[in-house]
């Protein structure tokens, strides 16, 4: 049993000699059997987690969105790339069975060719890869110099007026042969 009487007498008489500070008091020096806590730290813990957790919770669920996105498109993906490379297999498959040679190039001066069949080694003499490009030689320079200007004007009339165009041409192979081509395109 504590008497806080006789404690605030003794503070008193310690202030009167100058031992203690004049603002000095016993409060909480007493033992309280029914305090009143300060609960105002413990209710800002349980906000602030509070906060993070649903903050957690939208950054979670926002990753979960993302990521079921991501994996649908890298399904949709899978499946157009699936369907490319069957349709690469069977256009590839088409070119290598089909008789002559196919091509697509630029209408320059060159004829710069971007894409060539198998057939080309058969009609000229060239791989496809010597043709593309113009890495060994050009396609114009196969053409026989009395034809030249004949191609050139059917191809241009036939760009011109954005129409399909047939000619028949001749063009020198790679071992000198002459041979005679026959040719369609748009």
């Amino acid at each position: 049993y504590m008497n806080p009487g006789r404690w605030e007498h003794i503070v008193d008489v310690f202030k009167r000699l100058n031992k203690i500070p004049s603002d000095f008091t016993i409060k909480g020096f007493i033992y309280d059997r029914n305090p009143n806590p300060d609960l105002n730290v413990f209710y800002s813990i349980i906000t602030g987690i509070t906060l993070v957790c649903i903050l957690a919770f939208l950054v979670s669920a926002r990753f979960f969105r993302l990521n079921r996105n991501l994996k649908s498109e890298i399904e949709s993906r899978q499946r157009l790339q699936d369907s490319l490379w069957k349709n690469e297999k069977k256009m590839s498959t088409l070119l290598s069975n089909l008789p002559g040679m196919a091509y697509r190039c630029f209408n320059d001066e060159n004829y710069t060719m971007k894409f060539l069949s198998q057939g080309c080694e058969d009609l000229t003499g060239y791989k496809a890869e010597s043709l593309i490009d113009n890495k060994e030689i050009s396609f114009y320079q196969l053409i026989h110099p009395d034809d030249r200007l004949q191609v050139n004007t059917i191809v241009d009339e036939a760009v011109n007026n954005f129409s399909p165009f047939k000619i028949v041409y001749r063009i020198s192979t790679r071992d000198k042969k002459e041979k005679w081509v026959w040719e369609q395109g748009r």
